[in-house]
């Protein structure tokens, strides 16, 4: 069974639409045009995903800044941020040529390259707090 995705009322996969490995541009205004009718954001995310979003060939699909909780027992947990994104094939390269310098960022705990059959999603998970740093970074790799 294939996974779809509906944006703005589109099914971006399927027969006529479909999923390619790398960011297209009718990919790309879908989803901007579904996220613009989101809310409930974390705070600062908005800012951050807006200026990578203004990026020829960068689309981001999820992002959270993470977030420390403490519960009534003291226990604390943590949920890591992320910044997750699909990219072109000319910002893929420049992501795969950076990837030793994100990862040896301080704070960084993993950068995943999910394949899907035609399809691929990159992200940077990092410790809560550092989304502002992690976002720099690909602003500056995508920059390039």
């Amino acid at each position: 069974m294939r996974r779809r995705d509906i944006f703005g009322g589109k099914v971006l996969w399927n027969n006529t639409i479909g999923y390619k490995l790398y960011l297209t541009e009718d990919e790309k205004r879908c989803r901007l045009d579904d996220w613009e009718s989101q809310s409930g954001e974390d705070p600062g995310v908005r800012s951050w995903c807006d200026k990578l979003n203004k990026l020829d060939g960068v689309c981001t699909v999820q992002s959270c800044i993470g977030h420390v909780r403490r519960n009534d027992c003291d226990v604390v947990s943590v949920d890591s941020g992320h910044i997750e994104f699909r990219l072109d094939q000319h910002r893929t390269m420049q992501f795969y040529s950076a990837l030793p310098i994100i990862r040896g960022v301080l704070g960084c705990e993993n950068v995943i390259i999910c394949w899907r059959p035609g399809y691929q999603i990159c992200s940077v998970w990092f410790y809560p707090g550092l989304f502002e740093r992690f976002s720099r970074i690909l602003l500056d790799v995508f920059s390039n």
